[in-house]
């Protein structure tokens, strides 16, 4: 048995247990080689001489090796022991988000930002073949600025095709089993069910099936969740929304696989799309309806037309003549058009001349040559690159006030990588389109924060050269760095 003050392979020096599981042990240890924090999972020596949960802890190993999202714990090292093994993974110290769930309600809003990085870490999963089968809380880790990590791959089971049910011995957590998995059938649908039944606790406060363990798995094998619609816990909350809520859940809690969502993303969209009403319909223009003791007047009888009180009406006066003219020679005397007074009047635009003055002479006492306004040549470029190199090379040209940077489609900026978020980032452009302008990059809240210089940045704004650097070394497979080249004016 191992105990706090030992140290595994001359490397690994256990500090607390900080957990326990139904198999193995969860040690806080100092990396010595690195001087890091860890934690070490160590499987216990009963469980390590049964041969299959040896094989199944070594499974975990090459499943999470296998994977890389900013949402899955990562594996820095395994290795074994005279009498038992162990994993080495990243440190968290916020703890599982069942604590968190019991010490407070979340919010609807904090539910979907849950639910999104927990779907995605799934999907990544199910996309490489693995399917997780103990979905719940206590597998849920809570990092900084609520980023969630799923951990305990030592259920996981390989399918050749996450889309076909393939047979299995049923694994799991009572509370949160699919009905299938019951029966010792799995499939990537089965986790969408347990991630679905964890929906139904965020959003409600306890769980759609209780009682001894025969009971809760009768019920998702035979019975429909109740309906949040009437819940006391739902009090508070646009009955709207509970009822568009409740078509989620009975779809992601149905029965039958097949009649899911057809990933967990789709399950979040679904969720995301629950929680948002469609905007009011702007208000009709009123229709203007005579009082019933106006005095009628009968049109064309400009007698009984009512008297309006008269003002003089308001002109902006010509004041950006070229040169102070007198009042005999302003009517031949051209003017220099003066755009910044133009309703929608853009400083960063430059305005041709207007056909009016084209070819005339300024009034001016002194003839000045036109100076010509210095044309870009070569727009500013955003070039995107990874460490170690993910053989995915862009380059962006920047045109535009306001540019979305992250990993999906609707951004100006793509990239397609699992450690750069949703909508990571926004490039907003800094001056006229003149020399010496610029963009600053602003992080939209990520998950994997803006990194300039060894220090992490909410915006900066960017100078030919700049490297910005998203992911922190030793937590991924990879960083990727986003190099800012200016642009070009003659």
């Amino acid at each position: 048995m191992t105990y706090p003050g030992a140290t595994l392979n001359n490397r690994y020096k256990l500090e607390r247990k900080v957990g326990e599981g139904g198999f193995a042990t969860v040690y806080q240890a100092t990396d010595l080689l690195l001087g890091r924090t860890v934690a070490v999972k160590i499987l216990d020596n009963t469980s390590a001489a049964d041969k299959e949960l040896m094989g199944r802890f070594q499974l975990e190993a090459r499943a999470v090796a296998a994977l890389d999202h900013p949402n899955i714990l990562t594996v820095h090292d395994f290795g074994l022991l005279p009498s038992s093994a162990f994993l080495v993974m990243p440190f968290i110290a916020g703890g599982p988000l069942s604590a968190l769930l019991r010490s407070r309600r979340l919010t609807l809003e904090e539910i979907a930002e849950y639910l999104e990085q927990i779907a995605a870490a799934l999907d990544s999963a199910h996309k490489m073949g693995i399917v997780h089968r103990d979905v719940k809380p206590q597998n849920i880790l809570v990092r900084t600025k609520n980023w969630l990590v799923l951990t305990d791959f030592g259920f996981a089971k390989m399918l050749q095709d996450v889309n076909a049910e393939a047979a299995t011995r049923a694994l799991g957590t009572v509370h949160y089993v699919a009905p299938e998995q019951v029966k010792g059938m799995v499939s990537a649908a089965s986790d969408q069910y347990s991630l679905g039944v964890l929906l139904y606790q965020m959003v409600s406060g306890s769980l759609p099936f209780n009682g001894t363990p025969h009971d809760m798995i009768s019920g998702h094998v035979n019975k429909q969740p109740p309906l949040l619609a009437g819940q006391a816990s739902m009090a508070g909350i646009n009955p709207q929304i509970v009822e568009n809520i409740d078509r989620v859940l009975q779809k992601v809690l149905a029965k039958v696989p097949a009649n899911r969502y057809p990933s967990c993303e789709a399950l979040y969209q679904a969720y995301k799309e629950a929680i948002t009403l469609p905007p009011k319909a702007a208000n009709p223009v009123p229709v203007y309806t005579p009082a019933p003791d106006e005095d009628k007047t009968v049109i064309g009888d400009v007698r009984n037309l009512p008297v309006i009180n008269k003002v003089a009406p308001s002109y902006p006066q010509e004041t950006n003549l070229s040169t102070p003219v007198n009042a005999k020679s302003n009517l031949n005397q051209p003017v220099t058009p003066n755009y910044s007074q133009e309703p929608g009047y853009d400083a960063t635009v430059v305005y041709p001349p207007s056909s009016q003055t084209q070819g005339m002479q300024y009034g001016s006492r002194f003839d000045q040559p036109t100076m010509r306004a210095p044309e870009m040549v070569r727009a500013p470029r955003l070039n995107v690159r990874t460490e170690p190199d993910q053989h995915l090379n862009l380059s962006f040209e920047l045109t535009g006030n306001a540019l979305k940077l992250g990993r999906e489609l609707d951004n100006d900026l793509k990239i397609p990588l699992s450690t750069v978020s949703r909508h990571h980032a926004t490039l907003y452009r800094v001056g006229p389109v003149a020399p010496g302008m610029t963009y600053k990059i602003v992080d939209n809240n990520s998950r994997n924060q803006l990194i300039y210089r060894g220090q992490i940045i909410s915006e900066h704004t960017l100078q030919d050269g700049d490297v910005i650097e998203i992911g922190k070394k030793g937590y991924g497979e990879y960083v990727v760095f986003l190099t800012y080249i200016g642009p070009v004016f003659r």
